[in-house]
């Protein structure tokens, strides 16, 4: 659906060269719904800016419908940029129209009849939650209203793509629960490939099937989201999942622990239908070590339950080390830890 092929961005300064986006490539699938996350200043709103073109990369190719994007006519560009909605973090909407007028403005700019764009709207009114809205104004709706006239107004031209920059951002979370479940039934009921802008790591954990973690402009880790959060390579990847499972440990408790020569500290992770285990019974019996739970959390991944323990083994070498068999033999994502 859309492939980025060596995307680099360089924005000239007086100071110098600000390099946004430096050789990212990507292969969104179609139907996905597909996180771009990293902290500020990562490059994720340049990327997406990117996607239609609102940025024009540097370098690289932006491949979408199997068409290079970068090589179209600004003819050509506007026809293909009507196949490519996008929402914002600050709605963006025309203040001095209704929602349904809002809705109805990119069918207008389009050329669509009259008849047909009223036919559009009715359509999409009912969608996005707000068929008792269509003659109010933004002034009198709230965020996520104004949110989901801005969904409806990027989906009027019936789009193949939904480009989301950082669209929950300016929301309170019960609203963005919403948001993400509208553009939940959006993606499942229509087969639109979204991908969605974020520097918060809840939002590709309730959503997303795929993600990009960006840092400091570069691509460093991207997968599907299950693998992510099991297995985190890149540090900044880890430190995003860390902040959605606390497992911090009080400093007396440290050195307390340190004191244990004959321990280890080991975080395990589980996805699915091994969450409801009684795995440290198994544990104890199957390697004689005694285990002492730090930290547990369950809680869901798109749906599925995901759970992380925390745990110290104590025992000798042998005991815990046919502990580590024992774990990963059900499958489970085992990482030794450090006192420090």
């Amino acid at each position: 659906m859309i492939r980025i092929n060596n995307l680099s961005k360089v924005y000239p300064a007086r100071s110098g060269n600000v390099q946004a986006l430096s050789g990212i490539s990507l292969n969104i699938p179609q139907g996905s719904v597909y996180g771009i996350m990293g902290v500020s200043g990562a490059g994720k709103s340049t990327l997406v800016r990117c996607l239609n073109l609102l940025e024009r990369p540097t370098e690289g190719e932006v491949i979408v419908n199997g068409q290079d994007l970068t090589k179209l006519t600004d003819k050509e560009l506007r026809t293909a940029r009507q196949k490519i909605g996008m929402i914002f973090q600050h709605f963006n909407l025309l203040q001095s129209r209704t929602v349904e007028g809002n809705i109805a403005f990119p069918l207008e700019i389009a050329g669509w009849t009259a008849a047909d764009i009223k036919a559009r709207v009715a359509e999409l009114l009912p969608l996005v939650g707000l068929a008792d809205k269509a003659d109010a104004y933004p002034s009198e709706l709230s965020g996520g209203q104004k949110q989901r006239v801005g969904i409806a107004r990027a989906l009027a031209l019936k789009p193949d793509v939904l480009l989301c920059d950082e669209a929950t951002s300016a929301l309170d979370p019960k609203t963005t629960e919403s948001i993400l479940a509208l553009l939940r039934d959006i993606n499942r009921q229509l087969g639109l490939t979204i991908v969605i802008i974020t520097h918060e790591m809840n939002v590709i954990k309730d959503i997303c099937t795929h993600v990009a973690v960006l840092s400091e402009s570069r691509c460093v880790e991207n997968a599907a989201v299950e693998e992510v959060f099991l297995s985190p390579k890149s540090q900044v990847a880890k430190d995003f999942v860390a902040g959605i499972f606390k497992a911090e440990i009080p400093e007396e408790l440290l050195k307390e622990l340190n004191k244990h020569t004959d321990s280890e500290l080991v975080r395990v992770s589980f996805l699915g239908n091994s969450a409801s285990e009684p795995m440290i019974n198994g544990l104890i019996r199957s390697s004689d070590v005694q285990v002492n739970i730090l930290y547990g959390s369950v809680d869901h991944l798109r749906g599925t339950l995901f759970g992380n323990l925390l745990l110290e083994l104590r025992g000798t070498l042998e005991q815990r080390e046919r502990a580590h068999e024992y774990l990963t033999g059900l499958n489970l994502t085992v990482e030794r830890v450090s006192y420090e």
